[in-house]
């Protein structure tokens, strides 16, 4: 009896002087980086690569738990952040995150690219067409092409090589008559890898047939209260033969903020020629969409930019530090409307 209490005891003094492995491993800090760019968000616990169109916004955010300290790039930053960024050029954003005397880092290595499919090629009577483009900071690309509306791959080239920043591919795979998407991606290493999305027309034209793109040339930031914000850049191209008019665009928001924050929409083409703004102020989404109104004509052959922009509320407060990402889900308009909807527009982050 004596050895099974000594035994006992003995057990008893080693669970109160060695640490449990439990208790030694929480003390250690996490860390973990949310990126979100136009394309879509990945998670990073440890390092990735991502690539950026130029002139588009990459948005970072962290939770760094019971952390004593946070320091993204050397700088100090709140235990739990969010920043916004626009880099000209290729940039690592490293996140350390201290708890005592233990740290632990994340990082994103963005690069920064340029990537275009030339418009011309994006419609051909060829069963079989050539589609290329320009590029710049990036070697190779890679052409998925779907049915338009369908998320299945049609075909998909090898990897093509720029050279000199142009790039060029044809589509052995014959396609009827009829309209499909072409996605241009980036290395495959590399996440958030899609550089554009495109529609293609097989076949001949109709009398009105409006092509839409997004152009990446809008900068995120800040959205404040009364602040009126360019929200989405959009090239609308009209192939066929006869006039188009376009009554607005249909915009849904994906990001976190409250619909609340937004009381109007405004829309005007490149030239300033058509001007139209919502007339009442408020909510202005209905089952989850929102409507700017348009005045625009495009003549046969022709091509506009537009802008689209949201009018912030006066009062945003409660929705501080929240995002604003509204993407363009279709438009209105009296010709055959052909885009790789839903088109994604900047994101803004609600601030004083």
């Amino acid at each position: 009896m004596t050895h099974k209490y000594l035994s006992l005891t003995l057990a008893a003094l080693l669970i109160l002087l060695v640490p449990h492995s439990a208790d030694a491993a929480s003390s250690r800090p996490s860390c973990s980086l949310i990126v979100s760019t136009p394309e879509d968000t990945i998670t990073v616990r440890k390092s990735e690569d991502v690539l950026l169109i130029k002139g588009e916004a990459v948005t970072i955010s962290w939770d760094g738990g019971s952390a004593d300290s946070v320091e993204l790039n050397g700088a100090n930053e709140k235990v739990d952040g969010v920043r916004t960024f626009t880099p000209n050029d290729d940039t690592e954003y490293e996140l350390e995150v201290r708890k005592g005397s233990r740290t632990a880092t994340c990082s994103v290595d963005v690069s920064v690219v340029e990537a275009a499919i030339t418009s011309s090629t994006l419609s051909s009577e060829d069963e079989t067409p050539t589609i290329s483009g320009t590029a710049d900071n990036v070697r190779s690309l890679q052409v998925l092409v779907y049915k338009e509306g369908s998320s299945r791959v049609l075909f998909k080239s090898r990897t093509i090589r720029v050279r000199n920043g142009e790039w060029s591919t044809t589509i052995t795979k014959k396609l009827a008559d009829g309209n499909y998407t072409v996605r241009l991606f980036g290395p495959s290493k590399a996440e958030l890898n899609l550089l554009r999305k495109d529609n293609l027309h097989i076949g001949e034209q109709k009398s009105t047939s409006l092509y839409v793109n997004g152009i990446p040339l809008l900068m995120g930031g800040t959205a404040r209260a009364n602040s009126v914000l360019p929200v989405s850049y959009l090239q609308v191209r009209n192939t066929g033969k006869e006039p188009a008019s376009i009554s607005g665009f249909w915009l849904r928001q994906n990001g976190t903020a409250s619909t609340n924050t937004i009381v109007g929409f405004s829309s005007v083409d490149g030239t300033g020629g058509s001007i139209a703004a919502t007339t009442q102020t408020g909510n202005q989404f209905k089952n989850g969409l929102a409507y700017a109104p348009s005045t625009a004509t495009i003549p046969a052959g022709g091509m506009k930019l537009f802008t689209i922009k949201a009018i912030m509320a006066s009062n945003i407060a409660p929705y501080i530090g929240t995002n604003l990402m509204l993407d363009v889900t279709g438009i209105d308009s009296n010709g055959q409307v052909s885009g790789a909807f839903p088109i994604r527009g900047t994101t803004f982050v609600l601030g004083y």
